[in-house]
């Protein structure tokens, strides 16, 4: 997979608002069973891309790997590829992103 790639994926996806995390958290999010058939083939390259060519940071205290790309973070919760589900985006003006040196502060 080529960035190229990621973005074509990323760019025809309809994301979700996360409303639950609106207050503390905003971002969007896909759900792998909700896309059509070839993107939900493609999720799981996707989410590798994501963890070979992120970045560990923390937020709210838990170590995930970051993607930055055209203005956004890119994550999943951490689950092995083949059981993720979620990926999310946020924008990256909102959050500071730091590499995780397990235990340092990360993001805020």
């Amino acid at each position: 997979m080529e960035k190229k790639d990621f973005a074509e994926f990323i760019n025809r996806q309809d994301w979700i608002f996360a409303k639950t995390y609106a207050d503390r958290a905003p971002h969007e999010y896909i759900v792998k069973d909700k896309l059509d058939k070839n993107d939900m083939l493609e999720f799981p390259e996707i989410v590798t891309y994501i963890r070979n060519f992120g970045f560990p940071a923390l937020f709210g205290g838990y170590e995930h790997i970051y993607f930055y790309y055209d203005g956004d973070y890119y994550w999943t919760m951490g689950d092995p590829v083949e059981e993720t589900i979620i990926l999310n985006r946020c924008d990256y003006k909102l959050y500071e992103m730091r590499y995780s040196t397990k235990g340092g502060e990360g993001c805020s």
